[in-house]
């Protein structure tokens, strides 16, 4: 029996996330869209981004993340207008998805995202925080 659980234990801590390495996809993808464009307004930007989703959030890929309704998303659009201040959206909750799209809902507002014309990120949950941290326990 206690072979059973400890392959079960095994096999699901080789499937959990680990924060640390989710955490480190947000640095990477933040480094890559502020490091041509490093105006006092970015900089700002990418300090409280930083806060905001780290520990918090982890970047949205469409083959390896999942989602469900409900979830938070945060994003950041690819185009945006002044290259000299990079913003994040506030984002909502996830209501609809589809191959390319996730249709977002805050308060009375609803609209879509395209996967291909932003930067998304989920938020995580306190469950998925608390795994996450008990599976890079050591006992």
């Amino acid at each position: 029996m206690s072979d059973l659980v400890n392959n079960i234990l095994n096999d699901t801590k080789s499937n959990e996330k680990d924060l640390q390495l989710i955490n480190n996809d947000i640095y990477y993808i933040l480094d890559l869209i502020y490091k041509n464009n490093l105006s006092t307004k970015n900089i700002i930007n990418k300090q409280k981004i930083t806060s905001i989703l780290i520990n918090n959030y982890e970047y949205y890929d469409p083959e390896s993340t999942d989602v469900f309704g409900g979830d938070y998303i945060k994003y950041i659009p690819k185009e945006v207008e002044d290259i000299e201040d990079i913003k994040m959206k506030n984002g909502g909750f996830l209501i609809a998805s589809t191959i390319d799209s996730f249709t977002l809902k805050n308060g009375k507002r609803i609209w879509k995202i395209n996967f291909n014309t932003n930067i998304i990120f989920r938020k995580l949950n306190n469950d998925e925080r608390f795994r996450m941290m008990i599976s890079n326990y050591k006992f």
